[in-house]
């Protein structure tokens, strides 16, 4: 995917932000972490010149395509299909720590799985960019035994469930 006038990849990708978020109805805004309160999608800031100079950690425009449609895709999935008032509840009351990263690994591959099956297309960009993160070392590796287990059973209900 080469692209050579300043500013043209970066609106590609932007237009992709917005007509995805737009199919689970959502806000996207840019300059912060992937993440979503249920009504915004957030992406970090896709620099102007991204075709001349790519964000850290990618190497190819096509790693900076991948994870950008797989984090719209993955933080739309939560606003469409998670229960947000009832995962605060029981962060609240478990404070976090396993049960709380448990539900996480869970819940993002149950959710994952509803996206697949609603978005034709969806279960090859998805699997895309979780290769993609692994290649560029974003996802990170656990530094407790919550995090451990709690990311073990994402991957496995990823792989198992979902084919990634």
């Amino acid at each position: 995917m080469k692209l050579s006038q300043g500013g043209l990849l970066r609106n590609a990708l932007t237009n992709v932000a917005y007509t995805v978020a737009g199919a689970f109805n959502l806000e996207v805004r840019f300059g912060h972490a992937p993440s979503t309160d249920g009504k915004i999608v957030y992406l970090p800031e896709l620099p102007l010149d991204i075709e001349r100079k790519l964000p850290a950690p990618f190497s190819s425009v096509e790693q900076c395509v991948d994870v950008v449609r797989a984090c719209v895709l993955h933080e739309g999935g939560h606003c469409a299909h998670t229960d947000f008032e009832s995962a605060g509840r029981m962060r609240c009351k478990t404070k976090g720590g396993l049960v709380s990263s448990l539900y996480q690994g869970i819940e993002d591959a149950r959710m994952e799985g509803e996206v697949i099956s609603q978005f034709r297309g969806a279960k090859s960009l998805l699997a895309e960019g979780v290769r993609t993160m692994v290649e560029v070392n974003q996802i990170k590796i656990p530094e407790t035994p919550a995090q451990a287990l709690s990311s073990y059973v994402d991957a496995y209900g990823r792989h198992r469930m979902n084919e990634q």
